[in-house]
């Protein structure tokens, strides 16, 4: 499950989705200027990658892991535990 908005973008990698499909959906979402991606992993365990957008194209900014609290502070300001998040 991924929701777009005009300033930020979230993705959810999960074994139904396909990898050339989580290949790509960033090099359109880059293209489309979205500043902010964060892709959710779960396998081996749960993880968040913020990625922010940099001369057209995203750099990793933070990983999140299970098991601990991460603040995140753009697009907005939040703490995070990967491992609250269950797949759905």
């Amino acid at each position: 499950m991924w929701t777009l908005t005009p300033s930020s973008s979230w993705s959810n990698s999960s074994p139904r989705a396909t990898r050339p499909w989580t290949k790509f959906k960033p090099l359109l979402y880059a293209e489309a200027a979205i500043p902010h991606f964060w892709r959710l992993e779960f396998d081996p365990a749960p993880r968040l990658i913020v990625s922010e957008l940099h001369t057209g194209r995203y750099v990793e900014t933070t990983t999140a892991l299970a098991g601990a609290t991460t603040r995140i502070h753009a697009p907005f300001t939040v703490g995070i535990d990967p491992a609250g998040l269950s797949r759905q």
